[in-house]
């Protein structure tokens, strides 16, 4: 009994599971941006993009501004230190509004204050601005007052809000322009209709039993009509031409606290208060909803959604009660991702294995069970859990076997999908066939299965079913551990193993290795493939992408430094002709063979995650066209033909200027007199040649993705690879410089959008030619007086000496008592000492040591080296030395010495003393010397 009631346990939850996920779907990742990163207050009441492209956050404390990578606050520019910002515009001009509780705001971007635009005599709740294309601004105040500003001339003129009704409209909290002749205001009670060019006012209320106290709270332009959200209500349609409301039945929530609708998706977004964000498809009624989830950190950290923002990368910006600001990674088309197959959520799945049969079945094996998606809608998933035959969940490998499907697991051997009674069972009774680790699945020309494992080799004979176990203690197999297995057209069997990759002929089941010109084991290959031209490539991790071409006589490998993402290859396959896809563990590359190049796709183009799985690929161009593969974030597929280029790149921002390692803030009257993302030239002031920038592309993606090129010209031509977002230059000479950034994924060309910035380094004073000048004149003043000055002394002495007596310059020794035989006496001890004792090769040899030694005084020991030897003391040392240094150069036995070691053998402390001595005396340096002697040899 317990048995059957824990089979029907496993059996129910297997169908909970495989119900479809239209209620709660969470595929949407969401980031957060709360008081820890920066914002001023977790309650977030306005989003906006600039016009530059950076967003600002309106919060209950004040402004702030976000780049992709910081917040920085910009509270400090209001007049007082604390601002509740209600809504933020920029005019057809590009100035900046900001609409607070204390007032209306400008800013020219430059500007070190935010300028107050007094509309009122008393302070006033800004609520809402509207940008108009004749020079106007439309502003809503907490009152009933409206006012008309030209935002070029800063003059106003207060809107009357006139009627029967007037004092029930409430103040204005929202508004919005249709793009034609009308704004519209929104209030608590009312919907109002201003003619611009009449200048006339319509108020409508709702006076529908559903909503008998209106409560408005937002709306939104819906295919020429306009959705109002009530507090307590839910939502109405405004019907514009019948100029009545009506209940909107296609969200079923009561409480609404913002609306935004896309036209071009057909896509209604409803921020609540209490149940997050409801996204609901105006064309086909498919509804989704995003809440917290406690459990999912990627879900959103507040269910009170206060304002929307959608960019046009269709990425949500949310505005949250007390969970700050919740923004998704946004919707790019260039990749179709399966986050979802017949109802069943994939977005958090890693896909290891693909298999379609062709008639519309599709086979997906994951890390947690196969998945069989069938053509008529209806789905199988099996798992340990659900399924006897099935002893692992990790599917490595998918592959045709006869009419069936060969399922091959991670420790839990091979399984068999049979196509007729859709079942999964087991493949072989076979003990190995149960427990091993199956990564490859192939089969030969004649039909022969072959099997990688861990374990080694399998071959089983179509015929017979004979099974023939290779390893290498029994074949020339180099290693058991087999994760990649390819048969090529010429029947060669190409083999990756966890240490490297080789590849065998198959004669009579015995395996050939075939030797190649390069060491083909050194690569450890996850996958191979053959090409048009029939080479082969191999998808290494380590190595990058490599092409052996098809006579196995060269192999050419593609690395980082080429342009791909990682060396960390993945998979690879070719569509159209001579075009690579290539997957790594740092997203999708697009290699042109031609060309050589690449093409990186990541995070920011729409790819559902970063890292794919070995072999995870599957090509259809020649029959739907797409390919696919399969990656940690679920599978996705495209059309090569629509993407032969990368995704375009967002320019890149100057943000900052760092002069001597300090962030320079723009001051009017300054070098910096506004921000640098503003300016085309920078003056340097004269000494200050430290300089550096900080820059962002502002795509709102995961930074880690951003690889930034820069260069500045008039120093080095070369672009660089910069460390981050930031660069600094050091001791620049002066001159005219100019500084280009740019995001690529490899060396920039002409194509590439660059942001630039002209640097003019002024010279120090002794660097200014006309103080160069003057120097040289002064210098050369000084120089000829001094000359003059010495000449006036040189007579003076000469006439001084002519008038002194003086002596006859006699001969050196002249005096010495030493006659001719003594000094040959002293000579031949002197000789005969120095052979004997070697004492040359005491560095530190004095000629006091000398007549110490012989019982002479130095100064007789110094006239004999003079008049007898005709040398000096050091000379005659030195001669010592060299011949020894000669000798020891000669000897086989001392080749294993430098001849500086020599050299300080001999008796010298300095290199360059022995090198001069040595080619004064032999004529040639120690090394020639060498040289010779081993030519001579």
């Amino acid at each position: 009994m317990e048995d059957i009631r824990f089979s029907f346990c496993r059996w129910f939850l297997f169908f909970l599971f495989l119900l479809p996920k239209n209620g709660l779907s969470q595929e949407v990742r969401f980031d957060k941006l709360t008081v820890a990163d920066g914002l001023s207050n977790n309650f977030v009441r306005s989003i906006f993009k600039d016009y530059l492209g950076f967003i600002w956050i309106g919060t209950l404390d004040g402004l702030d501004r976000y780049d992709g990578v910081e917040v920085r606050s910009y509270t400090e520019k209001f007049p007082e230190d604390q601002q509740q910002v209600n809504c933020i515009i920029n005019d057809v001009r590009n100035g900046f509004w900001i609409g607070t509780d204390g007032g209306l705001f400008y800013w020219d971007y430059i500007s070190p204050e935010f300028r107050q635009i007094p509309i009122s005599d008393n302070e006033i709740n800004v609520t809402t601005l509207v940008s108009l294309p004749d020079d106007s601004l439309m502003l809503a105040a907490s009152s009933q007052d409206v006012y008309l500003i030209n935002t070029k001339s800063f003059r106003y003129s207060k809107i009357e809000l006139n009627g029967p009704t007037a004092e029930d409209i409430g103040g204005v909290t929202d508004g919005l322009y249709d793009g034609g002749n009308f704004v519209w205001l929104l209030t608590p009670r009312s919907l109002i209709k201003f003619d611009l060019k009449e200048s006339s006012v319509q108020i409508f209320k709702n006076n529908t039993q559903d909503s008998p106290n209106s409560n408005f709270s937002c709306f939104t332009l819906y295919e020429g009509n306009i959705l109002v959200g009530t507090f307590l209500d839910g939502i109405f349609l405004f019907e514009v031409e019948e100029e009545r409301f009506y209940p909107f039945k296609g969200v079923k929530n009561n409480f609404i606290l913002s609306l935004d609708y896309q036209p071009e998706k057909k896509m209604l977004h409803v921020g609540t208060d209490g149940n997050g964000l409801i996204v609901y498809n105006t064309q086909n009624q498919n509804l989704r909803s995003f809440e917290k989830d406690n459990s999912n950190r990627y879900s959103l950290n507040s269910n009170a959604i206060y304002s929307i923002f959608i960019d046009d990368d269709y990425r949500y910006w949310l505005g949250t009660y007390q969970g700050g600001v919740n923004y998704s990674h946004g919707e790019v088309d260039l990749f179709d991702v399966s986050t979802e197959r017949n109802g069943i959520f994939l977005g958090d799945k890693s896909i290891r294995s693909l298999f379609f049969d062709g008639n519309g079945n599709e086979f997906v094996g994951t890390k947690d069970g196969l998945f069989v998606f069938r053509k008529d809608g209806s789905n199988q998933y099996f798992n340990t859990d659900n399924n006897d035959f099935l002893n692992s969940n990790v599917i490595l490998a998918l592959k045709k076997h006869e009419e069936n499907l060969l399922v091959g697991t991670f420790h839990g051997g091979l399984s068999l999908y049979d196509m007729q009674s859709k079942e999964l069972k087991s493949f072989s009774k076979d003990p190995i066939f149960l427990r091993a680790s199956f990564y490859a699945i192939e089969h030969d020309r004649n039909g022969n299965l072959w099997l990688g494992s861990m374990a080694g080799l399998y071959r089983i004979d179509k015929k017979t079913g004979k099974i023939r176990h290779f390893t290498r203690n029994n074949s020339e197999l180099k290693r058991d551990g087999i994760i990649s297995l390819f048969f090529d057209s010429q029947d060669r069997i190409w083999i990756g193993s966890v240490a490297g990759a080789s590849v065998y002929s198959v004669d009579s089941e015995r395996l050939i290795n075939i030797e190649t010109d390069f060491d083909l084991f050194s690569y450890k290959t996850v996958c191979f493939f053959e090409d048009h031209r029939k080479n082969i490539w191999l998808a290494t991790e380590g190595d990058g992408l490599c092409e052996v071409d098809a006579d196995l006589s060269e192999i050419n490998c593609y690395k980082t430094g080429d342009g791909i993402s990682s060396n960390f290859i993945t998979a690879i396959t070719e569509a159209p002709d001579d075009i690579f896809w290539v997957s790594s563990s740092r997203g999708l590359s697009r290699f042109d063979r031609i060309g050589e190049n690449f093409s990186n796709y990541t995070l920011a183009d729409g790819l559902p995650s970063l890292v794919f799985n070995r072999g995870a690929v599957l090509n259809e161009y020649d029959s739907t066209g797409k390919i696919w593969f399969g990656s940690e974030g679920g599978m996705f597929s495209f059309n090569p033909d629509s993407l032969m280029m990368g995704s375009p790149k967002t320019k890149v921002v100057l943000t900052d200027f760092y002069l001597s390692g300090q962030v320079v803030e723009p001051k009017l009257g300054t070098f910096l007199d506004s921000p640098v993302d503003l300016m085309t030239e920078i003056h340097l002031p004269r000494g200050d040649n430290n300089f550096g920038f900080r820059f962002i592309s502002l795509n709102y993606q995961n930074p880690i993705d951003n690889k930034y090129f820069y260069r500045m010209l008039g120093k080095d031509e070369n672009w660089r690879v910069a460390e981050g977002n930031h660069v600094n230059f050091s001791d620049i000479k002066p001159g005219k410089y100019t500084f280009e950034i740019c995001l690529s994924e490899s060396v920039p060309s002409d194509d590439n959008t660059t942001s630039s910035i002209d640097i003019i380094v002024e010279p120090r004073l002794y660097q200014n030619r006309f103080f160069v000048v003057f120097l040289v004149v002064f210098l050369s003043g000084i120089f000829f007086f001094g000359l003059y000055f010495i000449k006036r002394l040189n007579r003076r002495l000469a006439k001084l000496k002519e008038s002194q007596f003086s002596k006859i310059s006699r001969p050196k020794y002249e005096t010495s008592y030493l006659s001719r035989e003594r000094r040959n006496e002293i000579e031949e001890a002197l000789l005969k000492y120095i052979s004997e004792s070697k004492v040359y090769e005491n560095p530190a040899l004095k000629i006091s040591d000398l007549a110490t030694a012989l019982d002479f005084s130095p100064h007789h020991i110094s006239q004999v080296i003079n008049q007898n030897l005709n040398q000096s003391f050091y000379e005659f040392i030195n001669n010592y030395r060299i011949e020894s240094v000669k000798f020891y150069m000669e000897d086989p036995s001392s080749q294993k010495y430098t001849l500086y070691a020599i050299a300080q053998k001999c008796g010298y402390k300095s290199k360059t003393s022995f090198y001069r001595a040595f080619k004064k005396i032999t004529g040639y340096t120690p090394t020639e010397y060498q040289a010779m002697l081993n030519e001579k040899n």
